[in-house]
């Protein structure tokens, strides 16, 4: 087993010199949780959405996305309005025409919603580099900073 030893005090070479770490005294009562889908999605964390093959976890999912780039409430719930982009790692096709529907439906011609298509093995530290890119283009495209990113499917991105 190789372990590494960091000397306090000493600057490493290729190490932060940020804390990883927060202090218990520098914690605040004003820290709130921020939510994308007030009681449901948190702004800035990590969630999955799991079940049996079909049972309509990509609709479900690109409604709410669509909702929150939007800025309007997904079912009774109010969201935090921002852009979304929307990684299709199968059937895009689809999720276009789904997105069309949703434009149809509430009459909107324009929202910070991008999808995109192909194939991506997020094992590979390139796919993050290359999703913060599309990130930063779509900002600077919509004026709107992204709040949600959507992977679909998880096994997909798992190659």
């Amino acid at each position: 087993m190789n372990v590494r030893a960091i000397v306090v005090g000493e600057k490493v070479e290729g190490v932060s010199s940020k804390r990883a770490f927060v202090m218990y005294s520098e914690l605040t009562d004003t820290d709130n949780k921020l939510w994308l889908v007030r009681g449901l999605l948190g702004l800035g964390e990590a969630s999955a959405v799991y079940g049996q093959p079909g049972c309509g976890k990509s609709v479900l999912v690109e409604d709410m996305a669509l909702h929150i780039a939007a800025g309007r409430d997904w079912h009774g719930k109010p969201v935090q309005r921002g852009a979304v982009v929307y990684v299709a790692l199968e059937r895009k096709k689809l999720v276009e025409r789904r997105a069309r529907a949703f434009r149809k439906k509430h009459g909107l011609d324009d929202l910070p919603f991008a999808i995109v298509g192909g194939v991506y093995d997020f094992r590979i530290p390139a796919t993050a580099a290359w999703l913060e890119d599309i990130c930063d283009q779509v900002t600077k495209l919509t004026g709107d900073k992204v709040v949600l990113i959507v992977i679909d499917t998880l096994s997909r991105a798992l190659v």
